[in-house]
């Protein structure tokens, strides 16, 4: 994001950088799959590991499509140096300890065919 911040002289917000961040994640996928095909693509991103997003390494769950990252708790910055100086990192809570068992849903998510 330090590109986009020297082009246009601030960071990107936060749905700037989650379309960004998403977008790249679809055509790797893509890519992966060696298709644009759905249900291949979803088998691409099942179980996918990647680090980009911002806070760490994350993982698409393979069992329920679920995205499982460490979590920053934050708190407001009560003396902000700048606009984007708004929050500050209390706590970083291991992704073990809020992951949930996939089962505890349950269901299905269907056959991969479109």
């Amino acid at each position: 994001m330090k590109s986009f911040g020297a082009e246009y002289g601030a960071p990107p917000s936060m749905a700037a950088h989650t379309c960004y961040v998403q977008t790249l994640l679809y055509a790797n996928a893509c890519e992966m799959a060696g298709t644009f095909y759905p249900p291949e693509v979803i088998k691409a991103l099942e179980g996918f590991k990647f680090d980009g997003m911002g806070n760490g390494l994350t993982e698409y769950r393979a069992e329920d499509h679920q995205c499982f990252k460490d979590v920053l708790v934050v708190r407001g910055n009560d003396n902000p140096t700048s606009q984007f100086d708004l929050l500050k990192v209390e706590q970083i809570v291991p992704r073990k300890q809020v992951e949930y068992d996939w089962k505890i849903f349950g269901g299905e998510l269907g056959p991969y065919k479109v």
